[in-house]
């Protein structure tokens, strides 16, 4: 069981992570996240990576696209995990124009004032996190975070994740809280 604090204290979670080995070659890992009065936590990011590279994957060609859509005013999802190298769209499904930025270190751009779909995607080939607003709208935020890891995910509504055939036992497990975690 890990325990990690959130922005000085503000949230304090307790992260379950439970590993089954198969035969040494596979494991699942089942990740629970809870907040210090026992209520899930829902978006927080999970990375499962090799140490020192051991029993990395290779990089897989052709990776999907991901979706950022703008609806009702806001970015949906809210937060986006993807692997490096994943191509993202950006399709405005809402009835008003934006403007969508980023100026964060792992990806800076800027589309100009659009309806539709009308840009290509955008290849998000570094890991970090990024920050996206609108120029339009100040208060919409939303966030990419970007992982070299192929074991990733967020929590959903009850607070779990489940990652399936994680690689070998030689694992470094990493529980990161989403920033928008309950302190809105």
């Amino acid at each position: 069981m890990l325990r990690f604090g959130h922005l000085a204290g503000l949230l304090s979670a307790t992260c379950t992570l439970s590993l089954w080995a198969a035969s040494g070659i596979g494991a699942d890992l089942e990740i629970g996240v809870l907040d210090r009065d026992g209520r899930p936590v829902s978006d927080v990011v999970v990375v499962a990576s090799p140490r020192h590279g051991a029993d990395a994957p290779a990089p897989v060609e052709g990776s999907h696209h991901a979706v950022m859509d703008q609806v009702d005013r806001q970015f949906v999802p809210r937060i986006l995990v993807i692997r490096a190298g994943t191509p993202v769209d950006f399709p405005n499904s809402d009835n008003v124009a934006h403007q969508v930025y980023s100026f964060s270190p792992a990806k800076r751009f800027q589309l100009s004032l659009y309806r539709g779909h009308v840009y290509p995607p955008l290849l998000f080939d570094q890991a970090g996190l990024v920050v996206l607003g609108c120029n339009i709208h100040d208060n919409m935020l939303g966030y990419i975070y970007v992982t070299p890891s192929p074991y990733f995910g967020k929590t959903g509504a009850s607070g779990t994740l489940h990652l399936r055939w994680i690689a070998s036992r030689r694992l470094r497990d990493q529980c990161m809280e989403s920033a928008l975690q309950r302190i809105q």
